[in-house]
């Protein structure tokens, strides 16, 4: 079967200047010039955020295999005849670390699983605790920021840079969509497209450019539909659009009526290591407790009149609760209890399980139950689209399939870091020519203004490159010589 193509393609990676034709010796079109260089900055700004998100996503889909592996110790127990009480359980732990305040409990969720009881102080620590359910002995601790799926789940999210580092991957994720896009038009099949070099690798080609070029596009295209939903589905979670977006998550008026409200917002509890809130419930206002009670001078946390974690749990049971889930305690007197399981943290893999239950803490009252039948359609999409970005929704299928992106990503980002490195002119940086015309510029700006609307920081960002392009690089000598 023939090896050769007839159609356009990512242009060539021998070293050696740039020329304005294809490998085909075909003349280049300016579109397709503005397109490549585009296609260039992308990748220039993309790769070490694509490679840390491949990596620290690996290990935030496996995270709960790989913490029962470390921590087995603290997890798994041997099943007695009967558990104790979970006041008890609670009380316990309360006892053993007296300068700290819980916040979370995760109940026992399996016949040989521990309780898990998350700690925190005023310099704003992230412990968690394991209790054995049936003997009530502690079974140790660890800082959730310092274990492995820890730091992997803060450097998913912040690069470690806080809100800053927030912000640069939700930007980093729009030009990594931007790098999608272009890498499609690239690639595109042209008239007279053969299957090689289109749909199949050609490896058995003696060309080292056109074998690069075809271990770089072809695998890349085969994932780029999940590639997109990743990216964009992983921009819910940012700190600018993922907010904003959580606007079009609405629930029905009724659902609310007669329920007094706080200032704050369900995603206020969440903690640096657990989602508690699904996302599709962030932005609604915690309820209130109705009835204020007093201190009992007795254990933290205990008020007169407030019920017990026992009976916190069979109202979520009866409420519909799945099997894992979180229980996040009022943080005063006129706080609430907060039933929790969300396919973005570890308690669920279908996210059409979420559930979040608000229950008064001195009446037992559920003052809301929020579940996927009561999601708006961009909800449920998000949910959905968070449990296949996580690699949960579908089985061994969703984590095939992730784990086939993700090595794709890493040897699409050091394919095109060779291929850059082999065509690059000696001393520059050796970005692809831009045309002159004006009317593609016009062109580029208007797709900047309209993901601008959509994507506000990306937006921003593109516009602020493509001015620096036009009205800099190509008109400072040294800049236009250096960069390309």
């Amino acid at each position: 079967m023939s090896t050769t193509i007839e159609h356009s393609v990512t242009p060539p990676i021998a070293p050696m200047p740039a020329v304005d034709t294809l490998p085909d010796a075909q003349p280049m079109s300016s579109l397709y010039r503005v397109v490549w260089r585009w296609h260039f900055y992308a990748g220039l700004f993309t790769v070490p955020f694509l490679l840390m998100l491949a990596l620290t996503g690996t290990i935030i889909m496996f995270q709960n295999e790989l913490n029962d592996l470390v921590y087995r110790h603290q997890h798994v127990v041997t099943p007695g005849e009967r558990m104790l009480p979970y006041d008890e359980q609670l009380a316990r732990v309360q006892q053993a670390y007296p300068e700290m305040s819980v916040v979370l409990v995760q109940p026992s969720w399996a016949a040989d699983r521990s309780t898990m009881v998350m700690l925190t102080d005023d310099a704003g620590a992230d412990v968690s605790a394991f209790v054995d359910p049936y003997t009530g002995a502690l079974l140790g601790d660890r800082d959730n920021t310092r274990t492995l799926t820890g730091v992997a789940n803060t450097m998913h999210g912040t690069f470690l840079l806080g809100d800053w580092g927030d912000r640069m991957i939700e930007i980093a994720a729009g030009w990594a969509i931007v790098l999608t896009v272009s890498g499609l038009y690239l690639w595109w099949p042209r008239k007279g497209s053969k299957v090689w070099g289109v749909l199949l690798p050609r490896l058995g080609t003696t060309n080292p450019r056109v074998w690069w070029r075809d271990l770089h596009a072809v695998p890349a295209v085969w994932t780029s539909g999940l590639l997109l939903l990743t990216l964009i589905s992983g921009m819910t979670w940012t700190g600018f659009w993922g907010e904003m977006t959580q606007v079009w998550s609405t629930f029905p008026a009724a659902m609310w009526d007669e329920v007094p409200e706080s200032t704050a917002l369900t995603r206020s509890l969440n903690t640096p290591s657990t989602q508690v809130s699904p996302w599709a419930t962030e932005a609604q206002p915690l309820p209130e407790s109705e009835h204020a009670g007093h201190s009992t001078g007795g254990a933290e946390g205990v008020r007169a009149g407030q019920i017990g974690l026992d009976q916190v749990i069979t109202i979520a049971r009866r409420e519909s609760a799945p099997q894992r889930f979180n229980i996040s305690l009022p943080a005063d007197e006129r706080g609430v209890y907060t039933v929790s399981a969300s396919s973005a943290g570890a308690e669920l893999d279908d996210a059409t399980q979420e559930r979040l239950v608000h229950i008064d803490q001195y009446s037992g009252a559920v003052l809301a139950n929020i579940g996927w039948n009561e999601y708006s359609g961009v909800a449920k999409a998000v949910a959905m689209s968070i449990a296949i970005h996580e690699g949960k929704q579908f089985g061994l299928i969703n984590r095939i399939a992730t784990l086939l992106l993700i090595a794709t990503i890493i040897g699409s980002t050091i394919t095109g870091v060779v291929m850059w490195w082999r065509r690059r002119p000696t001393g520059r940086i050796g970005a692809p020519t831009m045309p002159k015309s004006v009317r593609l510029w016009k062109g580029a700006v208007a797709i900047m203004l309209v993901l601008g609307v959509v994507f506000p920081l990306v937006g921003a960002s593109l516009l602020t490159v493509l001015l620096l392009d036009f009205l800099i690089i190509r008109r400072v000598p040294v800049l236009k010589r250096v960069i390309g």
